[in-house]
């Protein structure tokens, strides 16, 4: 009789522990139970089980440090863990991605898909764990809803499952046309590699805590995807050893990251002027009416009447503005001759007092655009301009904004300031990463210049550009700079 897996159930609920039991002990599972955090982790190593529930909020620690542990530890890094969240709890799912889970299931979980996740994931770390033996490991690997793909050291594919498949392109295609390809050189015809610097070290897992990511970027005809790419571990593959990548499409959680952080931003920007104003209007009418004059009391009312709507206006420009971290094309691509507008005016708004644009090669500019929306530039544009003020001397850079376009027809955006120069912050590797990298807990809030720059990389990379940001060599300064393919201007 074939022995069962071992199924370690992590709940401080009594009777969420009792359903899963009497769900799992069914199937014929052998169940191990903690009712906390420390517990988990204490059950996890005497038993190292091939598959752990894991629930998000339990005493002691929770599911995340839980989570954590578990992966520092050499015997139990590898095994699956399946974490328990509240329904639709996105800032959950997030923070469990950065602890290491490996799938997540939404209380209240639907028995049928519970019972099938488990059977899938506890059969294919049992038979990849114990077993090693190719051919079932092709077996219950291809029947996951995940993509997997075996590659060597060199980095060249020896295996594919029917969504890794997919996701390189061959769906409809003999799948051995992959073997012995080099992954990077086959993902590299859709995808960019970012960041470049985590894929040096391909096919080696990249330093900790780092993720690396392929990128379709975004254009008027597809929307953009974003794969998340782990080495996982090393199987046997005959008389070698291979690693196990899993590729998972993260595209909705980096689009809701990025439209939760780009309302807050907007929010603060545009509603902050009229609202103090409306307030002080209405706080002094309130306080001195007595005193007042009736043409005074008119005309303080109109002004706080303008400024009311003025306010209602700009709210529903910000509820507008801010589906740009889901549409990025919402308005089509920007003319090059809109950049020096949005840039004049933002620098305008940041008391910028002298703000240069030139064009350093001819080119009939009203005929192109970058593949950008008005809005993500603008977004660009805040982030980057706001920095040059933080670190100026004076909080007031002189900025030079000089654009060219390239033979093979992208545009290059230079925006240059007098300040201090790079801050030593910024030269490091993170300031780039996308946003569930930065912070431990998601909240959109971030201080200093991690706030929005990953944003900034994140807008580029969807539509097929890349950026810097570098010393000027002749004085101090900075310079940022962004690579955007060209598109044809709107009419």
């Amino acid at each position: 009789m074939e022995s069962k897996s071992t199924i370690l159930i992590a709940d401080d609920d009594p009777i969420a522990q009792e359903t899963l039991t009497d769900l799992l002990t069914f199937d014929g599972y052998t169940i191990v139970l903690a009712s906390n955090g420390i517990e988990a982790v204490e059950q996890g190593k005497r038993h190292t089980p091939d598959l752990i529930l894991l629930d998000v909020m339990m005493p002691g620690i929770d599911g995340f440090e839980v989570c954590q542990r578990l992966r520092a530890h050499p015997p139990t890094a590898g095994i699956p863990i399946i974490m328990l969240t509240a329904l639709d709890d996105r800032s959950a799912r997030l923070r469990g991605i950065e602890s290491g889970a490996d799938e997540f299931l939404s209380k209240p979980f639907d028995t049928s898909e519970l019972r099938m996740r488990v059977r899938t994931i506890s059969r294919l770390n049992r038979y990849r764990l114990l077993q090693m033996e190719r051919n079932k490991f092709e077996l219950v690997i291809n029947q996951v809803a995940t993509a997997y793909l075996l590659v060597d050291q060199e980095g060249r594919i020896r295996f594919t499952n029917p969504l890794a498949q997919t996701y390189l392109g061959v769906a409809d295609q003999d799948p051995q046309i992959l073997i012995d390809r080099y992954f990077r050189e086959v993902t590299a015809l859709q995808y960019q590699h970012e960041p470049e610097e985590h894929w040096e070290n391909w096919p080696d897992p990249p330093i900790e805590g780092a993720n690396r990511y392929m990128i379709r970027p975004e254009s008027s005809l597809q929307s953009g995807l974003w794969l998340s790419v782990q080495t996982v571990s090393k199987v046997p593959d005959g008389n070698q050893e291979v690693w196990l990548v899993s590729i998972d499409d993260v595209t909705k959680d980096v689009t809701l990251q990025q439209a939760t952080y780009s309302f807050q931003r907007m929010v603060a920007h545009k509603l902050r002027t009229p609202a103090g104003i409306v307030m002080l209007g209405t706080s002094m009418l309130a306080s001195s009416v007595a005193d007042m004059q009736p043409d005074e009391i008119a005309e303080m009312a109109n002004a706080t009447y303008i400024h009311a709507k003025e306010l209602g206006d700009r709210i529903s420009e910000v509820i507008r503005v801010a589906e740009i971290g889901t549409t990025l094309q919402s308005e089509g691509n920007c003319a090059v001759t809109r950049l020096t507008s949005i840039f004049k005016r933002i620098g305008r708004e940041k008391q910028v007092p002298q703000f240069d644009v030139v064009f350093s090669n001819e080119e009939d500019w009203s005929m192109l655009a970058v593949n950008l929306s008005s809005e993500a530039v603008e977004t660009i544009g805040y982030e980057i301009i706001e920095n040059a003020c933080k670190y100026h001397p004076e909080k007031h850079p002189h900025l030079i904004v000089d654009i060219s376009c390239s033979k093979d027809q992208k545009i290059r955006i230079k925006l240059i300031d007098n300040g201090f120069g790079v801050p030593v912050e910024v030269q490091t590797k993170d300031i780039w990463m996308p946003f569930f990298q930065h912070e431990k807990y998601f909240t959109g809030n971030r201080p200093g210049m991690g706030l929005g720059l990953p944003l900034v990389y994140s807008l580029l990379w969807r539509a097929g550009g890349e950026c810097r940001l570098y010393g000027r060599t002749e004085q101090a300064g900075a310079v940022f700079e962004m690579i955007v393919p060209s598109a044809q201007a709107p009419q």
